[in-house]
């Protein structure tokens, strides 16, 4: 049985993460099988087709993980003036994103 093929971890080490616990990250997401229980009696081992569902006890992380990536891309990509800001006041910070929970707002200017 051949696990699933699990992304490169780039991201992770970028960041600081030790080795040993990018590899425990991606060995979790890699490695996954189910059992179902039913009446008391355990149903054969079988393997999901995509990586990590709603509800597994990692996703929350790694989402955080993927939404701090991609805060850090926009605010990059604002100050090199690749995409629009938004200016609430002046003096004031300014805006590219939103998020909260699973929600995500990107806010910039459409050209027609």
């Amino acid at each position: 049985m051949h696990p699933l093929k699990a992304p490169e971890p780039d991201v992770m080490p970028s960041m600081g993460y030790p080795t040993s616990m990018v590899n425990l990250i991606r060995n979790y997401i890699a490695y996954v099988s189910y059992k179902v229980l039913d009446n008391g009696h355990s149903s054969p081992s079988f393997t999901p087709k995509r990586g990590l569902r709603q509800g597994d006890l990692l996703s929350p992380y790694l989402f955080i993980l993927g939404v701090d990536v991609l805060s850090g891309l926009l605010n990059q990509e604002a100050h090199m003036k690749r995409i629009h800001i938004i200016y609430i006041v002046k003096k004031a910070l300014v805006i590219t994103h939103l998020f909260f929970a699973d929600d995500n707002l990107l806010f910039t200017r459409a050209n027609y």
